[in-house]
């Protein structure tokens, strides 16, 4: 699976102290195409040196499974006892207890909810939910060697080994982009879907031109008013608090922006009774943050899904003044400086720039600065916290 990998999410991986390893396993993309209508039109090319220039960060493509195997080797040599076929099934935000399929209980000072779109613990902190968004989106996500396409005289043009690319069409667009040093190729084809919700066996192969890929039906879901629940014991990150899409360009940033956010709070806890002052920092910093991302995003898909007509046509002629055309030399180098009208580039992409330079370290620092005082004072006379920390993972498991 294709993990897009925006400036932010670079930005905190390389704070980690894993630049080398991610610049081994990332296709680095510096541009991207763009194609209109059912013909494929040629848009333009878009450098993405505006983008990264003042961030120090690349947009780049990461296969899921390398990453992965990343995380879960730092954790194993950091300790982690990690629980498998453990399936939370509830927790008491009072207690601080984290109830298990198997009947045991996980105690926690603090509670993190990364348990992805179907959390155990979302209801807990935000309550029950009704979902007034009757619109649906149908996602394929799919991967194939590169050498398939290349074998393929109409298709070798996608093999674009620096470049992501769209193709904009009547309900749906399709985005893909080489991975694994140009080994494979993977893309997402995400289309409005009105039939019912289905979702499949995820775990077996499926020949897809024996299926209508109900599997791939996700619905939208609204975004949340606290990250945190009333007790402060419960804080949801990454796909537990934000329902993006798949395939949108920060559906992994934010949940890594999620844990840079609270990792810099907590490495300045000095006593148990600054826990739930910290997490309400978090959720003062990350909530209105991810609202704004969120509401982006979902503004995108609708314009790259316009039917063909008027609306289609306007969007196109207003992209086409920011990119370079396709076919150029050119196209692969940064645009000079004053080349492009750049009122009308930051009315086209203003938000996707502020997407990509958002630094959560930087967010938590200022944040820090201007209340961090006052939480120190309060927490003055307060019995030290221990420095040892145990840290139990579960994972929830079909």
């Amino acid at each position: 699976m294709n993990v897009r990998c925006p400036p932010s999410m670079t930005r905190v991986l390389h704070q980690w102290g894993l630049k080398n390893e991610i610049d081994e396993m990332a296709q680095v993309c510096d541009r991207i195409n763009w194609y209109s209508g059912p013909n494929a039109e040629p848009l333009g090319s878009l450098i993405l040196e505006h983008f990264v220039r003042d961030v120090a960060a690349n947009l780049c493509f990461l296969e899921h499974g390398r990453l992965h195997d990343l995380f879960l080797k730092l954790a194993k040599n950091q300790g982690v006892d990690i629980k498998y076929n453990s399936r939370v099934i509830g927790a008491d935000s009072e207690t601080g207890y984290v109830s298990l399929e198997n009947g045991e209980q996980v105690y926690g000072d603090v509670i993190i909810a990364a348990d992805g779109y179907n959390s155990a613990m979302r209801d807990i902190v935000v309550g029950e939910e009704n979902n007034t968004n009757p619109e649906k989106t149908l996602i394929l996500s799919f991967g194939l060697p590169s050498c398939v396409l290349q074998g393929d005289p109409e298709l070798q043009s996608v093999v674009d080994s620096n470049a992501t690319s769209y193709w904009l069409g009547d309900g749906y667009f399709c985005v893909g982009n080489l991975l694994n040093k140009d080994r494979d190729f993977a893309g997402v084809v995400s289309q409005k879907y009105s039939g019912s919700r289905e979702v499949g066996d995820w775990t077996t192969a499926e020949d897809i031109g024996q299926t209508n890929i109900d599997f791939g039906k996700l619905d939208t879901r609204a975004s949340v008013d606290s990250l945190v629940c009333e007790n402060s014991r419960i804080a949801l990150v990454g796909g537990a608090a934000h329902p993006l899409l798949y395939g949108a360009n920060h559906n992994h940033a934010l949940g890594f922006e999620d844990a840079q956010a609270l990792g810099c709070l907590f490495s300045r806890l000095q006593c148990k009774d600054q826990v739930s002052q910290l997490l309400t920092a978090y959720n003062e910093i990350r909530q209105p943050w991810s609202q704004f991302a969120l509401a982006h995003t979902y503004r995108h898909h609708q314009l790259l899904r316009l039917p063909v007509g008027p609306e289609q046509q306007a969007r196109d002629a207003l992209m086409r003044p920011t990119m370079r055309r396709l076919g150029d030399a050119a196209a692969a180098a940064a645009v000079p400086d004053g080349s492009i009208d750049e009122p009308l580039f930051r009315r086209v992409w203003g938000g996707d720039l502020q997407l990509f330079a958002y630094d959560a370290r930087e967010r938590v620092e200022d944040w820090w600065s201007k209340w961090g005082a006052s939480i120190v004072k309060k927490s003055s006379m307060a019995t030290l916290v221990v420095p040892r920390v145990q840290v139990s993972v579960s994972t929830k498991t079909e």
